[in-house]
């Protein structure tokens, strides 16, 4: 009879200790966050729109090589809207680049001039 005492009692010892440890537990605070995903910065431009920029802009300082095959009078119409767009800061001589222009780099060259510039 003794030892079924002792036995209870260490039973009832341990159950009031693991039901204190879940107390303890519960009232931890809670590391759980909000739903939802959550980026750490913002996303990366696509590269093929930073590329355009980057050829635009070495086009437009001269030091971009050019391949050329454009329409020279369409080029020529386009670039002097561009040319009385642009500040009186950055005035250059765009419609000497008529002709000279590929299809690509006339694009790449409005890219450019529209974020730099802030032309509509």
């Amino acid at each position: 009879m003794i030892k079924l005492r002792q036995v209870m009692t260490s039973f009832c010892i341990l159950g009031v200790f693991a039901f204190s440890g879940i107390g303890l537990l519960g009232s931890l605070p809670s590391t759980a966050h909000a739903s939802g995903s959550y980026a750490s910065r913002p996303p990366k431009p696509p590269t093929s729109a930073k590329a355009q920029y980057v050829l635009g802009k070495s086009i437009f300082e001269g030091n971009a090589s050019l391949t050329g095959g454009g329409d020279a009078a369409s080029q020529k119409a386009e670039l002097s809207g561009l040319q009385g767009a642009l500040p009186e800061s950055a005035k250059a001589n765009l419609t000497g680049l008529a002709g000279k222009l590929s299809d690509k780099e006339m694009s790449a060259l409005k890219v450019y001039l529209k974020k730099r510039f802030l032309i509509n």
